[in-house]
């Protein structure tokens, strides 16, 4: 059997340096040669406040655009306006509108699609779900798509999106 090569799936624990692999990889100075793939979607890089992480962020790929994503509840700025809550985290409506946007925007010319990370919000239905949906039924248009999942939920996921063959690329330890 051939495996399929369109859908790479960047796995590993919490903190394991996924969203760092992707980076290195997608934005970074070494990743010039990478970026002629014509790549564009989204990294979650964390946010820290004296060392301490607080949240995360949406980043687009192509433009550096950075929009709130998620916050501690203890640290939640003025305006925030939360649409989900998990664990112990808050996020914010204007992030899942941005991610919809950029990917709504994408030229033509887009052949590669990255999205950081697809979990818990997705698998119940909410989150980046409807967008990780659209990007799989475009068969013709993205022939790359790289989804960073936590290792615990590759198979929940992959079950929910009926994602059934894939490349896997292991980060960090176990």
């Amino acid at each position: 059997m051939v495996k399929n090569n369109r859908i790479t799936i960047i796995t590993g624990n919490i903190d394991s340096g996924k969203t760092s692999w992707c980076n290195v990889r997608f934005v970074s100075s070494e990743a010039s040669a990478f970026k002629e793939s014509r790549v564009d979607g989204f990294l979650s890089p964390k946010v820290l406040s004296c060392g301490s992480r607080i949240g995360y962020d949406v980043k687009r790929i192509s433009t550096g655009e950075r929009v709130p994503l998620a916050r501690v509840k203890n640290v939640l700025p003025g305006g925030w306006k939360e649409v989900y809550f998990y664990g112990t985290l808050s996020f914010s409506g204007p992030a899942f509108d941005a991610v919809k946007s950029w990917f709504s925007a994408f030229a033509d010319s887009i052949d590669t699609v990255v999205m950081d990370e697809i979990g818990p919000l997705e698998i119940g239905g909410a989150g980046f779900g409807k967008v990780l949906e659209s990007v799989l039924k475009e068969k013709n248009k993205f022939k790359k798509i790289y989804i960073v999942i936590r290792k615990a939920l590759v198979e929940s996921v992959c079950l929910k999106f009926n994602i059934g063959d894939y490349e896997e690329i292991k980060v960090g330890k176990g």
